[in-house]
């Protein structure tokens, strides 16, 4: 094999070595473009076998996802079907289903509040971005626009000192005017000297003035450290009133535990016990719907956890946990309250995941 490449490249290869230019091979440089298009397409397989198998992977992360839930929804509908075929513990799962659909009406009040809050500081802090841009902006510009204007002061001086001496060379034609032009082409030649700078830097000046006109403001990223506490600060002090409103016959916690079991798993009594509990579910709920107190009470509550809350470090956004040991009902209203007799409930909504609190939060 060595012999037959040796006899086929051989003229070529003593070419090289005695230094003499090679003959140009049509045959050779086509199988060399055919090599680099195969490296081409080999590189190209190489790119679409990678992003084949991160979709692969992602497919992957999806199906099981689906399995975890198709399994838990399975062992919610076994358990449902068990206490529905018992005629002694069918009425659990109406109660069950009650507190379930609690949990979610507080969660999703939650989600909307959050929602709000989210494009209320968005809204707040993209205008104060733009208000300074614009602010910074209109600075710069005035300082630009005087810097020009002192440059172009100059520059209308030397150019008249410049014309002026341009018109006395122009009159001195004369043949005794000979060493006066000698003179006046010198001063004529340190004038240009002297105004080209300035020129250059009254341009430069002015092309800045354009781009500071025609700069676009910042994009927004994201929410300050500032409003990311304010809105975790307050949806904590809704998941307190929450919490206090359906803490009357354990009503919170009970639903809480829906999110824990599965239907078959959930006991409240006796079919009697189950439907005294409805009632109670539903005035509840009924109450809350037209509760004209909320907007104060949120005031109040979130002014004292604003005060009692503290944060650990300058970046952190979600409070220590040791101010949310406990949820103060005795908050000062200038009157004593039937929450104030109470006193303090031991809950921390947050910790203890109420209406999914902690997957609200602003990280």
């Amino acid at each position: 094999m060595a012999e037959a490449v040796e006899r086929k490249h051989g003229g070529l290869f003593a070419k090289l070595r005695r230094g003499e230019p090679a003959a140009y091979d049509e045959a050779q440089d086509a199988q060399q473009q055919q090599l680099l298009l195969l490296f081409e397409k080999r590189n190209q397989l190489k790119r679409e076998f990678g992003r084949t198998l991160d979709e692969l992977e992602k497919l992957k992360s999806e199906h099981s996802e689906l399995v975890t839930s198709h399994q838990y929804c399975s062992e919610r509908l076994n358990g449902l079907e068990t206490m529905l075929a018992d005629p002694q513990s069918s009425q659990n799962a109406v109660i069950y289903y009650y507190l379930s659909g609690l949990w979610q009406h507080c969660r999703n009040i939650l989600e909307q509040r959050r929602a709000d809050l989210v494009a209320k500081f968005e809204q707040l802090e993209k205008q104060k971005l733009l208000d300074s841009f614009k602010a910074s902006a209109v600075e710069l510009q005035k300082q630009l626009e005087r810097k020009f204007e002192q440059y172009d002061s100059i520059y209308q001086e030397m150019a008249e000192n410049l014309k002026s001496l341009q018109e006395q060379l122009r009159r001195s034609d004369k043949l005794w005017h000979h060493f006066r032009r000698k003179k006046l082409v010198v001063e004529i030649a340190e004038a240009e000297a002297q105004v080209a700078p300035v020129v250059s830097q009254r341009d430069e000046c002015l092309a800045e003035l354009e781009r500071v006109r025609d700069r676009e403001p910042p994009a927004f990223k994201e929410l300050s450290v500032a409003a990311k506490r304010e809105i975790n600060l307050q949806l904590i002090a809704l998941a307190q009133y929450l919490y206090i409103h359906f803490s009357e016959n354990d009503l919170a916690m009970l639903a809480r535990t829906t999110q824990e079991k599965h239907p078959g798993e959930s006991r409240y009594g006796t079919s009697q016990e189950c439907l005294a509990m409805e009632r109670p579910i539903r005035d509840a709920l009924a109450k809350l719907k037209v509760d004209d107190k909320r907007a104060d009470r949120l005031k109040r509550r979130a002014d004292y956890l604003r005060q009692t809350l503290k944060f650990s470090g300058n970046t952190d956004t979600i409070p220590e946990p040791d101010g949310l040991g406990r949820i103060t009902l005795a908050i000062s209203t200038g009157s004593q309250s039937i929450e104030s007799i109470r006193g303090d409930l031991l809950v921390n909504v947050l910790e203890q995941g109420y209406w999914n609190l902690d997957e609200l939060m602003l990280g």
